[in-house]
């Protein structure tokens, strides 16, 4: 029933719209390793290979109103592993998976709109409403705001897949462009009543609102944002407050260099006792620190950035103080190109190291290989 759901969605796109397609597809083997001996836990080290495709619809129909939504897995940043998905239906039954019929090599990943917003874009502004991404791979200060007890390693493009549910937009003046985002969270929200007038249950949606603002100054642009979570008190949720700027320079050589510098802090002593992923249940404050250059080297291109940050979370006995650091590297090699698409290698290696009270506790290794053709 999906596959002529989308089907049907494609040809009436086509149909009724100037539309483009395009997409890229990866397929990398990882050695990773996760070594938590120096805090007396365990160390695993495996090789394993992921996979993802994306497919990208944009649909034009004019007066720079358009239509845009990615079909992909909805897995960690998009990526399924070899032998992992569902199962295939045998004679339309599903599969039971702790008894089944076929192979482990027989499972598919499934497919899902991963992005899908429509809005209007002029030369003086542009909005958007849906389901859009936040660009957190370039700006970590997303991963200080919603994963703070794990801010490094894109935290937020993995575990969110860089997406995020609301209303975005932004205006360009000649003092600079101003933008403002609405994120809607958890739409859990509602007022439950009794027949004679007793509220029930009162709870709120939450929500983050975010303001920007990029101007460019002597070849730099500065980009200064705040990200405010809303929520009641009542609600006892995380309600945590993030500031920060990214700073992007001109072009030195071939290179361009990223500074981000970025601080949150939460005081709601209410907290329920399980909190959404990757936040405390407790109060906290933390900031974050990245140092990033990216440019052209030799026949490729070579991104590199490290990350600083510190977590404190302010327990009932006393503070307890968390330190990351991180360090990526990628180099992209150019294997053929036209006018179509393009195929390129990516040999890249991440490396985090986890910190407690100054007490080193864990290491994160990941070496891997990028297989890329975009098209």
């Amino acid at each position: 029933m999906y596959k002529y759901l989308l089907l049907f969605i494609l040809c009436a796109t086509i149909i009724q719209a100037q539309v483009t397609i395009n997409g890229d597809a990866r397929v990398r083997p990882r050695y990773d390793i996760n070594d938590k001996t120096p805090a007396n836990g365990t160390k695993t080290s495996d090789f394993y290979y992921m996979y993802r495709a994306r497919l990208n619809l944009n649909a034009d129909i004019g007066e720079g109103w358009k239509f845009h939504t990615l079909i992909s897995h909805n897995g960690i940043f998009y990526y399924s592993t070899f032998n992992t998905g569902d199962f295939p239906d045998i004679l339309g039954t599903d599969q039971n998976p702790s008894k089944p019929t076929s192979r482990q090599s027989s499972r598919r990943a499934s497919l899902s709109f991963m992005e899908l917003y429509f809005g209007q874009e002029t030369e003086t502004y542009n909005f958007k409403v849906g389901l859009f991404p936040l660009g957190s791979i370039n700006n970590p200060i997303y991963d200080l705001h919603y994963y703070p007890n794990k801010m490094v390693d894109i935290p937020y493009a993995i575990f969110n897949t860089d997406g995020a549910f609301g209303f975005a937009g932004n205006y360009k003046t000649s003092a600079g462009t101003f933008g403002a985002k609405l994120i809607i969270e958890d739409a859990k929200g509602k007022e439950e009543e009794a027949y004679d007038g007793t509220i029930l249950s009162d709870k709120n949606d939450q929500m983050t609102f975010e303001l920007n603002y990029a101007i460019p100054v002597s070849g730099f642009t500065l980009a200064p944002m705040a990200l405010i979570s809303i929520s009641s008190q009542k609600d006892s949720m995380c309600k945590p407050n993030t500031f920060g700027l990214n700073i992007t320079t001109p072009k030195l050589g071939e290179f361009t260099l990223q500074g981000t510098a970025a601080i949150s802090s939460q005081d709601n002593k209410d907290l329920k006792s399980v909190q959404e992923p990757g936040y405390p249940v407790s109060k906290y404050s933390g900031y974050l620190l990245r140092l990033k250059m990216s440019g052209k080297l030799g026949p490729g291109n070579l991104v590199a950035w490290f990350d600083y940050a510190q977590l404190t979370e302010k327990q009932v006995l006393k503070d307890v103080d968390y330190g990351f650091a991180y360090f990526w590297v990628n180099y992209e090699i150019p294997i053929y190109k036209s006018e179509k698409g393009a195929v390129s290698i990516t040999p890249e290696l991440r490396y985090a190291k986890y910190y407690k009270e100054s007490e080193h506790i864990s290491d994160r290794i990941k070496m891997e290989v990028n297989f890329d053709i975009k098209f």
